[in-house]
């Protein structure tokens, strides 16, 4: 044995092994395997965290046995290339993804747990529906089809293959489940893609149907994103937002107090709104790694719900 730094143990999926050769080669496999152009950051950090992320697998969800070097191979496929993968794999949400890859690979265990933690939401959703007991069996059974069996593009997983770690995986599932039930409800439904506009619904005082939805299953994500995009703005278009949304100014009075024309005020207005929203959305689609139509859907309601908008700007 040369020194403390070469002890001897075991690797899941791999023969006893020392712990740098281990560690050595779990960083390589984790840097073969991520998106194309993408940077690795620093290497040495970047070991570092593999070594905890596989750490706090084991200690999250020790009934489940499990080749390690697939798990790093599986997280380095899912970084997010528009970052460093060491400030990526900082944030990822190692245990929820590592229950996401067990679901995708079929072991009946974990589909368990996946099951009876995420699918509660299912019976809320189909109990406000006022969803008839007789369709409820279908509906689930159609649900842990899409999670569970049909695979799906771009890997030729099934659904819970797509989660990439980008987020908690509870509030994946919660816009899953919810897109799945409401198109399985209404499926002459037509989602429609949001515009900066619909900001100025939020005015209305009278409470929207789809809001109460959005408390539960998507208030708590969509709050975050947009607090985190309202710290983002600049102070003026702060100041012009909470002109028109908190103390409810009309264009001539922000013009006033900003000392420009109606015709510019109304421009900055508009410039401020759909900064907000553009960047709600951006904020959304990387932390829970969906697609436009999904962050669309989710930021059409939330805008829809005056509550969290005008919480944000206070």
């Amino acid at each position: 044995m040369k020194t403390r730094n070469n002890r001897m143990e075991h690797v899941h999926g791999w023969p006893e092994i020392s712990v740098d050769e281990g560690f050595d080669l779990f960083l390589e496999t984790f840097l073969r395997n991520l998106p194309p152009e993408t940077n690795p950051g620093d290497e040495a950090a970047l070991r570092e965290l593999i070594h905890k992320a596989l750490g706090r697998v084991h200690e999250a969800w020790p009934q489940f046995s499990g080749d390690d070097v697939s798990f790093v191979r599986y997280m380095a496929e899912r970084i997010d290339d528009t970052q460093s993968a060491e400030r990526s794999l900082r944030s990822m949400a190692v245990e929820d993804l590592f229950l996401a890859q067990c679901c995708a690979n079929k072991i009946p265990e974990a589909m368990a747990v996946f099951e009876e933690r995420y699918f509660p939401l299912v019976d809320w959703l189909l109990q406000k529906k006022a969803v008839p007991s007789s369709a409820v069996a279908d509906i689930k059974q159609s649900l842990r089809e899409q999670f569970f069996l049909r695979p799906s593009a771009p890997r030729d997983l099934p659904m819970v293959g797509r989660y990439g770690g980008r987020g908690r995986l509870k509030y994946w599932v919660r816009v899953v489940v919810n897109r799945v039930v409401l198109r399985m409800l209404d499926k002459d439904s037509r989602e429609i893609a949001i515009d900066y506009e619909d900001l100025e619904r939020i005015s209305d005082p009278k409470p929207h149907s789809e809001s109460k939805v959005l408390d539960r299953a998507h208030g708590e994500y969509f709050r975050d994103a947009f607090g985190k995009a309202i710290g983002g703005l600049p102070e003026r278009d702060l100041e012009i937002l909470r002109l028109k949304y908190l103390n409810g100014q009309s264009i001539d009075v922000i013009g006033e107090r900003l000392g420009v024309h109606r015709t510019t005020a109304a421009r900055w207005v508009n410039k401020a709104q759909k900064k907000l929203v553009t960047n709600t959305k951006k904020i959304l689609a990387t932390e829970l790694a969906l697609g436009p139509d999904e962050v669309d859907s989710i930021v059409r309601i939330g805008v829809l719900n005056a509550h969290i908008v005008l919480e944000g700007l206070e």
